[in-house]
């Protein structure tokens, strides 16, 4: 952490504003904390999906409308395991869900590659379409057959994604929809889930009773390849013997040393281990210009000159720094696109943390808008509310 301060919050890297050294501190704890949450606590060779981000633990472009999950994964350090298999139930609210394996050149490093993606559209084929649009229709009432419905849509949300090496044998996928598999490797050093939630009225992270059915094991069967025969009954996908974890032995002396300099490598290589930001270098849709938001791109494309960080590849983003005088405001308007499953505005602070959701609005997504005909919008960022004659329009 002194190493933070000398070298990370200071002139070297523009912070020279006493909110820009707090927020910097404030931020480093932060990293200093979800290191120590993943790389501490946890073992690659028995994970678990734990909240990336929350309310008190910010990095890498948060959002209050959406939730993060986090495991470390290391193929490396357990010779015996071929890989990892993911499980969950995707919610009736979640408008977009994701799952995303980062490499990097060490196991704490800053991501430096995708090596592999599937959302929930490509996951759950046209099931959860089908559901939506016959969800309005509905007319039910809380009774035993209800409750048996909804047992069942929820087996029919359960996913299973399988993270290894080669991909599994047909026999291991039902009818195309709910299984997946993503290609891991050595390189692979985490994965992270997204779930967005699209709601009017409480944003996500401000849910204490939203949880996610989400669990992640290893895995060590030896038929996995697709060349291998198909599996006996006794060995099908959701054999024990496939997803037993490990019972790892509580660290020794040694470990806990390994674990302490994994946690110092995470908090290095995500503040003054990484060079600072080059404009000729920004993305297209980043603008290094004050008050100026870059054209909304796909965060992975071939002119988006992305070479490291923790963006969903078939995610678009738009964005820039403000720079706002006392009493002054930023007007922002746009149209928000038909086709997209979610789409929000978010102010950040400079080390990409979202400012404080909890006691003021600091984003709005379209069904808390006031959106004109064609999705036109019009946000007024300011310290005070304006008066209602300076936030008047056909749209929000």
């Amino acid at each position: 952490m002194r190493e933070v301060d000398l070298s990370y919050l200071g002139p070297s890297r523009a912070v020279v504003t006493e909110q820009d050294i707090a927020d910097g501190h404030r931020f480093a704890l932060h990293v200093m904390k979800i290191g120590m949450e993943f790389y501490l606590e946890q073992h690659p060779a028995n994970p678990y999906m734990r909240p990336f981000v929350t309310a008190t633990q910010k990095m890498i472009g948060d959002n209050p409308d959406a939730l993060y999950y986090f495991a470390p994964l290391n193929l490396s350090m357990s010779p015996s395991q071929q890989g990892y298999i993911l499980t969950g139930t995707l919610t009736q609210e979640e408008t977009y869900m994701s799952v995303t394996l980062y490499g990097a050149s060490t196991q704490t490093g800053f991501a430096e590659t995708v090596v592999s993606e599937i959302n929930s559209i490509d996951l759950m084929g046209r099931r959860r379409q089908d559901e939506d649009e016959d969800q309005d229709d509905r007319q039910r009432t809380k009774d035993h057959q209800q409750q048996q419905e909804e047992e069942e849509t929820r087996q029919q949300r359960r996913y299973t994604v399988y993270l290894t090496p080669e991909k599994p044998s047909s026999s291991f996928f039902s009818d195309g929809e709910g299984s997946a598999w993503l290609r891991m490797n050595t390189n692979v050093t985490c994965v992270i889930t997204r779930h967005y939630f699209e709601r009017a009225g409480t944003p996500a992270q401000n849910d204490p009773t939203l949880n996610l059915d989400l669990h992640i094991r290893p895995y060590y069967d030896s038929g996995l390849s697709s060349s291998s025969s198909a599996s006996s009954s006794s060995s099908s996908p959701s054999s024990s013997s496939r997803l037993a974890a490990v019972a790892l032995p509580p660290p020794d002396d040694a470990d806990m040393a390994r674990r302490l300099r994994l946690v110092a490598d995470f908090v290095r290589s995500h503040t003054f281990g990484r060079p600072p930001r080059d404009p000729t270098k920004a993305p297209p849709w980043f603008s290094f210009e004050p008050n100026v938001i870059g054209k909304p791109t796909m965060w992975s494309n071939p002119e988006s000159n992305v070479t490291g960080g923790m963006g969903a590849p078939d995610i678009a983003y738009g964005a820039g720094y403000f720079k706002l005088n006392p009493g002054e405001g930023l007007e922002i308007t746009g149209r928000m696109p038909e086709k997209c499953v979610f789409a929000n505005v978010v102010l950040w602070n400079r080390y990409l943390q979202s400012l404080d959701f909890t006691q003021r609005t600091i984003s709005l997504n379209r069904k808390q808008m006031k959106l004109g005909p064609s999705g036109e919008y019009r946000i007024i960022v300011s310290a005070q509310r304006p008066s209602s004659s300076s936030s008047s329009s056909s749209s929000s």
